[in-house]
């Protein structure tokens, strides 16, 4: 009795999963047509619909040709698009669209990528978005004024340099972790030392 319960329960158990996934799969393949039509509608160059323009960066050494060749038509407009496999991505391409985008603090979200950096480097102005990014933004500007700077610039030079050298001694060998080279040196130039 038992059995025949389980196995009459399974039957219309199958039905439901299978309708489950199919209404899964139109709503999210009409989700994306609309998402699809909108970005499109951003100038860029054609595109392969399952991998984008993934195909052009293949190459490791031609990548950032590739990319260059891909957004030279497009040097006129403002904004140009470019699709990483399934996922959009529009760069700006002059400095008035630059101004339009980054004057606003509630567009500034971040790519996913950032979020390998939050273990490393926190929430902070590097990472942070909108009304944190710009309070934070906003107190610590006047610490970058050019005549501030300009007298940390031997500083930074001098660091750097030596940062240089250390980085130099580890070419050609086995990969290595670079946080802590620049950690130190990031503390020597707080420092000033």
């Amino acid at each position: 009795m038992a059995l025949l319960t389980l196995s009459l329960a399974a039957s219309y158990l199958v039905p439901v999963i299978i309708f489950g996934v199919f209404v899964f799969a139109i709503t999210w393949k009409v989700r994306r047509m609309i998402f699809t039509r909108k970005v499109d509608k951003i100038p860029g160059p054609a595109y392969n619909s399952y991998f984008g323009h993934a195909p052009y960066f293949y190459c490791r050494e031609e990548r950032f040709n590739n990319f260059v060749a891909l957004l030279k038509g497009y040097c006129g407009q403002p904004v140009a698009r470019l699709w990483a496999g399934t996922q959009a991505r529009v760069y700006l391409l002059n400095a008035p669209a630059a101004e339009v985008l980054l004057s606003s603090y509630r567009h500034l979200d971040k790519d996913e990528a950032y979020e390998f950096l939050h273990p490393w480097l926190g929430l902070g102005l590097l990472t942070s978005t909108g009304s944190k990014w710009h309070g934070r933004r906003k107190m610590i500007t006047p610490s970058f004024h050019f005549r501030i700077l300009e007298e940390f610039l031997s500083v930074f030079n001098e660091h750097a340099e030596i940062l240089s050298n250390k980085l130099q001694l580890k070419v050609g060998k086995n990969s290595f972790n670079v946080y802590p080279y620049i950690t130190l040196c990031t503390l020597d130039i707080i420092c000033g030392r």
